[in-house]
This record gives structure tokens, C-alpha cells and sequence, in this order.
């Protein structure tokens, strides 16, 4: 499983880096800082290099804000591969993906839920 936080910038580099003064190294595990100045195409080829560069067959996205261009261009790359989207970005959650990441998607949706995160799956194709 792979993590991808996508966050306004700064936000998502940063709080890539802070988890990694705790936890030193995560495997697969990219941020992708959002200009919010940034054209639609342009947001659109970040995202598509960032998710393409992920070789792990099940993602968790984590977005700073729902419904925002980040969150629905990310859902559309889900045609292909199982992802868990969960809103807000926070260290709490990302410790709690990064420990519990050999569970399943589903197992991660729960748990995720448990500290009151909005957190939705979805299949992909298979």
C-alpha cells in the first residue's frame, strides 16, 4: 500500500517531513504540494506524475480539503487501482495509516473513521 498526501503548499511537504523526524523512513510515501494559482492542466499533469510514480497496486490518498480540484482529479485516477480517500490531513491520521498500513483498504477505512476522519473506498477495477 501506498500513501500520497495532497495538500495545498506548503501543507502537504510539510507534513511529510514532520512525520518522517518521528518515523525516519516510510516506504511509498509521496506529498504533493498544490499551488492553488496553478491552471487545471497543469494540476492535472502533478497529479497524474505523482500517482504514476507509485508502482503499489492499493493507495491511501490524503487530502487537506474535500471537494476541492486535488480531491476530484485524484478520484479519477481510481479507475484502475483500490484507493482510500480520507479528509482532513492530519499527523494523527497519517501515524495511524503509516502503523496499520499491511491492513486492507477496508480494515484502513475503519480505522480511520475511528478518529473521526471522513474516509470513503474506492474499488477500482480490477
Amino acid at each position: 500500500m501506498s500513501l500520497i498526501i495532497a495538500a495545498h503548499k506548503p501543507i502537504a511537504s510539510a507534513f511529510r517531513e514532520a512525520t518522517l523526524q518521528i518515523m525516519k523512513e516510510v516506504p511509498d510515501f509521496i506529498a504533493v504540494d498544490i499551488d492553488s494559482d496553478a491552471s487545471a492542466e497543469a494540476l492535472q499533469k502533478q497529479l497524474s506524475e505523482a500517482w504514476n510514480s507509485i508502482e503499489a497496486e492499493e493507495r491511501v490518498v490524503i487530502l487537506d480539503i474535500e471537494g476541492a480540484t486535488p480531491c476530484n482529479v485524484m478520484r479519477g485516477f481510481c479507475e484502475t487501482h483500490p484507493c482510500l480517500f480520507l479528509v482532513p490531513l492530519s499527523l494523527p491520521l497519517l501515524f495511524k495509516m503509516i502503523c496499520y498500513r499491511s491492513l486492507s483498504l477496508k480494515e484502513l477505512e475503519q480505522k480511520a473513521k475511528e478518529i473521526g476522519v471522513t474516509a470513503y473506498l474506492i474499488e477500482g477495477k480490477k
